[in-house]
């Protein structure tokens, strides 16, 4: 497949903006991994995926990620569920993670 997987970076990289009129914290992510199926189709993980995804559910579970980003911080993506740690580049821009529109953030 030509996705990759980006998960968030951490608690302490973001950036505040004013997006609709509220301030808002946008999270970075970074580069994770590339998928890979396997011939019986299943997806082939890193082997420390559960820990990983346990961390920053650990890490963010008294802050929600509305917004992110990767860095540089130019296209700015909705988060429209709770309990994001991790999403593929294919859903960035789509109804999963909307794009943000340039004239809503100050």
């Amino acid at each position: 497949m030509g996705a990759y997987v980006y998960k968030l970076s951490g608690i302490r990289n973001y950036l505040e903006l004013n997006i609709e009129g509220k301030q808002e914290l946008v999270y970075q992510i970074e580069y994770w991994w590339k998928p890979s199926w396997s011939l019986k189709g299943d997806e082939c993980k890193p082997k420390t995926y559960k820990q990983t995804v346990a961390a920053l559910k650990r890490a963010f579970k008294d802050r929600p990620v509305n917004f992110i980003s990767m860095a540089g911080y130019e296209n700015i993506f909705r988060v429209t569920h709770g309990g994001f740690t991790d999403v593929l580049d294919d859903h960035l821009g789509e109804y999963c993670y909307p794009l943000v529109d340039q004239s809503l953030i100050k």
